[in-house]
């Protein structure tokens, strides 16, 4: 699976002996993760601190190091496929401190994973592709299944969530962009908690390939939508960054 957590290093929440994840990402290639920038980012810097489209070490800037973990379906105990690796850099697309668009970070870890059974990487789509509306997707995450539960689901959840047309999802927030893609409904949504998470789509029903089209970003009301930072306007950019 592609499903990546991210966890700090030191003041970690704790689960009886695991911490929780604080962030989600997807893994595209043995070294790179995509998560959201405001995930890896320190929102207490303004205007240009955190330079843009630059590489940086989180230790730099964060008072904290970041770990991925791969592999893992619960956050209850530990995996045999469970692998743990140090971020050694994150690079943002966005700069400042609004990131209500392009809310999307490369993230570099210390070294190459091997892939598994449970850790494969999902692919980047084509610049140029739209997701017409009604097209079924997953998100894949931790975030919250009950209201009444606020740490989360401790196993990981896939939830198939239709593409809403941005002209009716603008009607739940003026916050929502051509940036962004939007996903679920008033019953069907990516629920709290997964920030930097993955939408999952296909090209077409007969294709058995998964493409990375979103990250989850803005929180809206629930019931509702979940929205999406959108990948494809950015592929050239990750391609460009990624040595792989």
């Amino acid at each position: 699976m592609y499903r990546a957590r991210l966890v700090q290093e030191n003041k970690t929440i704790k689960v009886g002996m695991q911490p929780l994840p604080f962030c989600g990402a997807s893994l595209i290639s043995p070294r790179y993760l995509i998560t959201a920038s405001h995930c890896v980012k320190n929102l207490s810097l303004i205007g240009n601190t955190e330079p843009k489209h630059k590489w940086l070490r989180p230790e730099h800037y964060l008072s904290y190091s970041i770990v991925a973990k791969l592999g893992d379906h619960s956050t209850l105990h530990e995996e045999e496929s469970t692998e743990e690796i140090l971020v050694q850099e994150v690079m943002h697309f966005h700069q400042g401190v609004f990131m209500l668009v392009n809310d999307i970070s490369i993230v570099k870890l210390s070294r190459p994973i091997t892939f598994n059974r449970a850790i494969k990487p999902v692919c980047i789509p084509p610049s140029t592709y739209e997701l017409p509306a009604g097209a079924k997707c997953t998100a894949v995450g931790w975030g919250y299944t009950d209201k009444n539960k606020p740490s989360g689901s401790p196993v990981l959840r896939e939830n198939e969530l239709p593409i809403m047309s941005l002209e009716v999802c603008r009607g739940f927030s003026q916050l929502v962009g051509d940036g962004h893609i939007c996903a679920g409904g008033a019953h069907n949504t990516g629920g709290k908690g997964d920030s930097g998470g993955g939408l999952y789509c296909r090209l077409s029903p007969d294709n058995d390939q998964w493409y990375l089209f979103g990250v989850t970003s803005i929180g809206l009301p629930t019931p509702g939508p979940t929205v999406f930072a959108s990948v494809p306007p950015l592929s050239n950019w990750i391609h460009k960054n990624v040595d792989e």
